[in-house]
């Protein structure tokens, strides 16, 4: 007994792609996979030389200013971050969940928009507005800053109250959350490496590349691209995830975490 054919055969199957995809994007996306590395060195492997210049310039800035001071809080202790508006009204932030008050503070002021990052190449500015202006005055902490918050405030043109280079308590973790702005790649590019663009492509294909990569970034593009023709957005790139050791983060995160290990090589608490 034979059947007529079926009039209406279901499609053939096809590997789903990304509608909005042309054959540019799906090979770029091809080359990626075979250039980008899914496991990277661990941030606390080695101190990445790249963040010497930063490290430096921060450290000759609080010197300049007065100096480093006694670390005598033991690493326990937890801080308080005052912030004054306009008009003597005051908002208080302490330390929670690892995030230090310093970086709680810089953090909502941030959200709320009472502070902006500027990029100036060589550096970052935090500048305020109308509403508020960020001085010793209104952006005070009652006990000596830690010395991650000292160079990071002094990075970013914070006020600080007493720096010192002490090691918090568990500073060898790496743990120190930071306002998400302080994340978006030009930000890292002008805070960590001083604007120093081919330091920054040579630690981003060092450590997320395969070896002998070349990379190309244009934060004002924001693109990434290599010398194989693959390219990605660069924000987008630094927010994917991956895996440092036994744990996942992402591109930007890993970055912050190699800088905080080379803070851990190089502060000296002894020294004030």
């Amino acid at each position: 007994m034979s059947h007529d054919p079926d009039p209406h055969p279901p499609a053939p199957k096809h590997k789903e792609v990304d509608p909005g995809d042309d054959d540019i994007t799906q090979k770029s996306k091809r080359q990626r996979r075979a250039q980008t590395i899914p496991d990277v060195k661990g941030p606390d492997q080695f101190p990445r030389s790249e963040f010497s210049k930063c490290f430096t310039t921060a450290k000759a800035k609080i010197k300049k200013d007065g100096g480093f001071h006694e670390y005598q809080m033991g690493g326990a202790e937890k801080a308080c971050t005052t912030v004054t508006m306009p008009g003597g009204a005051q908002k208080k932030f302490g330390t929670k969940d690892n995030m230090h008050s310093e970086m709680g503070a810089t953090k909502s002021l941030l959200e709320s928009r009472h502070l902006t990052l500027i990029d100036v190449g060589y550096g970052v500015l935090t500048v305020g507005g109308e509403e508020y202006e960020p001085t010793p005055d209104t952006f005070q902490t009652d006990v000596p800053h830690c010395g991650y918050c000292a160079i990071i405030l002094t990075l970013f043109d914070l006020p600080l109250s007493v720096p010192t280079q002490g090691k918090f308590h568990f500073s060898s973790h790496l743990n120190y959350p930071i306002p998400e702005d302080f994340k978006r790649p030009r930000i890292i590019l002008a805070a960590l490496f001083c604007g120093d663009r081919p330091a920054f492509e040579t630690f981003i294909a060092r450590e997320f590349f395969k070896d002998g990569t070349e990379v190309a970034i244009d934060v004002n593009a924001d693109t990434i691209k290599d010398e194989g023709g693959w390219g990605d957005g660069l924000t987008k790139f630094f927010n994917e995830k991956v895996r440092a050791g036994q744990h996942f983060c992402t591109r930007a995160e890993f970055v912050w975490k190699c800088f905080f290990n080379y803070l851990n090589v190089n502060l000296k608490p002894e020294d004030f």
